[in-house]
């Protein structure tokens, strides 16, 4: 299918992948903004690990946030990025990849209910179930809009939703608390 509209310039390239990686940003640092996993932050395990390595240093809690978000902040712009120059082609196996991801994380809170329940109450697992079906919901949803109309506009939506899902909610910690 051959796209109907021009290529995207540098600059609008540059907008969309800031803008973009701004809000995964800042999305992340939401999933570790308390101590403790909370309905407002999840403690997604992509942004919690990194978070708790750079907590062992005396930062404040906002550089640990910021630097807990960073790197799923950088592989967002590394993929929105290589992908931007062709928005046109996502490729099968990133298709595979995302099903791989959406499908172990409802292995993974399956398994971790009562853990979640104990640790955390049932109302926060509940909750982080319902915003991860509403991710797992949204994302194909996305990726079909895109398939319709393939532009870079739709192509940086849908990597926008797959990695604020990843950065937020996705395989939550439902743990001890930390």
């Amino acid at each position: 299918m051959e796209s109907k509209h021009k290529p995207p310039s540098s600059a609008q390239r540059f907008v969309l992948m800031t803008l973009g990686a701004c809000i995964v940003c800042i999305v992340a640092m939401l999933s570790v903004a308390s101590t403790t996993p909370s309905v407002y932050a999840p403690h997604s395990v992509f942004v919690i690990f990194p978070a708790l390595f750079v907590s062992i240093f005396p930062f404040s809690d906002f550089v640990v946030m910021f630097l807990g978000a960073l790197p799923i902040t950088l592989v967002y712009l590394v993929c929105l990025y290589k992908g931007s120059k062709q928005p046109e082609q996502i490729s099968n196996l990133s298709i595979v990849l995302i099903t791989a991801l959406a499908l172990a994380c409802v292995i993974v809170n399956a398994f971790l209910f009562s853990s979640g329940a104990a640790h955390q109450g049932l109302l926060h697992v509940i909750f982080i179930y319902v915003l991860n079906g509403f991710f797992i919901v949204s994302i194909p949803a996305v990726y079909w809009r895109y398939m319709k109309n393939r532009n870079l506009l739709n192509y940086t939506q849908f990597v926008t939703l797959i990695f604020i899902w990843l950065a937020f909610c996705a395989f939550p910690w439902l743990g001890p608390t930390l």
